[in-house]
Order: structure tokens, then C-alpha cells, then sequence
């Protein structure tokens, strides 16, 4: 897997990696560098179905409720690309992101060394973009 968004790293990624992962959950930047992927791929003959897609997600704040969500916020700035709420509505957040092709994300967690955020993330999103 290579991690690139820029034009040289995407065509070394579409040669040589099985994977991409790219930055952010921006769903408009995402499609650009989702094209310029594509278009990387048809450029060496390379079917762009054969590459896996990864997102990485800098920090992610998940609790059951708006208020626990804050709480965990705390007085943290939060930052474009950054995920935050309740289970439903990351679950909401992601599925577009899904739609596109991502298939595996990279999850930070903003308020570590709580890890609950992540648990949260493990019980009650994560079953709901598991393939039966």
C-alpha cells in the first residue's frame, strides 16, 4: 500500500502497490483523488477495481450520546476531515465514503489515551459495513 494524493505518488502507487490509502473524509476531495486514481490506472492498462482503497482518518471522537460526544471533544479545535458523533450518525458519515470504494479506513483516535472511542467505533459501527 502506498499513501498518496499527489500526481507523481499516484502513478507510482497504481504500478508498484496493491493498496492506496489517501487522507481525510472530505467526500469532495475524496472523488477528485478517487478520479485521479482511476484515470492513473486506465493510464497503465491497470483495472482500477484491482487496487484496494484506504482512508485514513486523523481523529475520530464516537460515543453513544451527543452529550458523551462533547465530553470527549472536551475544548479540542476541531478540524476539517475529522469524524465526530454518535454511532449512527459516523455510520451516516462513512457510508458515502463506502459508496465510493473505500474498503478498509485508518481510525485515530483524538482523545487517546480513551480508547473508548474506538471501542465504541468496534461494537457499534464496524458491524454495520461487515460483508455477510
Amino acid at each position: 500500500m502506498i499513501a498518496s494524493f499527489g500526481p507523481k505518488m499516484m502513478r507510482l502507487c497504481v504500478r508498484y502497490a496493491d493498496g492506496w490509502i489517501g487522507p481525510g473524509s472530505d467526500l469532495e476531495t475524496l472523488k477528485t483523488h478517487l478520479t485521479a486514481l482511476d484515470k492513473a490506472c486506465e493510464h497503465i492498462g491497470r483495472d482500477p477495481r484491482s487496487l484496494r482503497r484506504t482512508l485514513e482518518i486523523g481523529e475520530m471522537y464516537c460515543a453513544p450520546t451527543e452529550k458523551e460526544v462533547q465530553a470527549l471533544i472536551g475544548d479540542r479545535e476541531l478540524e476539517p476531515g475529522m469524524l465526530t458523533g454518535t454511532p449512527e450518525q459516523i455510520s451516516e458519515k462513512l457510508q458515502p465514503l463506502v459508496d465510493l470504494g473505500i474498503t478498509s479506513f485508518v481510525l485515530g483516535s483524538g482523545a487517546f489515551p480513551d480508547v473508548s472511542s474506538l471501542e465504541t467505533i468496534g461494537r457499534q459501527v464496524i458491524p454495520n459495513f461487515t460483508r455477510k
